[in-house]
């Protein structure tokens, strides 16, 4: 019988669900830093998050959702537009009669054109709905200036290897619920990140390529293994070598 390969992307199987877990971004994160007052003390504002890809903005707007018990919908600008907004809008005006918060999360947001943003002036300002905005793109050129001014913008940075380090050794401890079948090394010396044009990048990609490379050189090859090997789905680019 063959070992199932996990459904769930390797990104969202490893993903943070709380600040004690987030690697990286001490300046939002840190002690006393922003969005950590924001979450320790349930005080919502609106915000949007500007960085590169992998530095963590889905992952934060999902923390916050979680430690301040709020009602999350996301939305991706790419493929919604005001009728979906205007949905959201809706059920946030149910919740404040019932004194819950609404926080509404837009992947891309900078993909929403001047009518799609003006949509969400009003309810952004008057607190109905609490905005999260994640960009690639300088909100000061993407970003309305009507929107801008009812939310803060925290910058991202690229994650550096010791954050890339540590999300890899947490997603080693957490075993079969990362990898599935594959069997993981056990010596922080066998998978630790070395120096390469990817560090300081997506923390996504650099994990997927790393590991698995890895994995192929450290791994005594069974039927097993080789079975398991031959399922995964590797960036572009990256290919499996089995050396018995």
């Amino acid at each position: 019988m063959k070992n199932k390969i996990p459904e769930v992307p390797l990104a969202e199987r490893i993903r943070p669900k709380n600040l004690d877990d987030f690697h990286g971004q001490e300046k939002l994160v840190g002690s006393g830093k922003p969005i950590r007052l924001m979450i320790e003390n349930d005080t919502l504002s609106s915000f949007i998050l500007w960085g590169p890809p992998g530095s963590g903005k889905t992952t934060l707007a999902k923390i916050i959702a979680e430690k301040t018990r709020a009602d999350f919908f996301r939305l991706n600008a790419v493929s919604s537009g005001v009728k979906d907004v205007r949905r959201v809008i809706e059920i946030g005006e149910q919740n404040r009669r019932m004194g819950k918060k609404t926080i509404l999360f837009i992947d891309e947001i900078h993909r929403f054109n001047k009518a799609q943003q003006d949509a969400l002036l009003n309810s952004v300002e008057t607190g109905l709905i609490y905005l999260i905005g994640a960009t690639t793109e300088n909100p000061s050129f993407e970003v309305i200036p009507a929107l801008r001014s009812r939310a803060r913008i925290y910058i991202l940075e690229y994650l550096d290897k010791e954050d890339l380090q540590k999300i890899l050794d947490t997603a080693i401890r957490t075993g079969a619920r990362v990898v599935g079948p594959i069997p993981l090394p056990t010596h922080r010396e066998h998978y630790s990140v070395p120096r390469s044009p990817f560090t300081d990048k997506d923390s996504r990609e650099d994990f997927t390529i790393k590991t698995h490379k890895r994995l192929i050189d450290i791994i005594e090859p069974t039927d097993k293994t080789i079975d398991s090997l031959m399922h995964l789905e590797l960036p572009a680019g990256v290919d499996i070598t089995i050396k018995m």
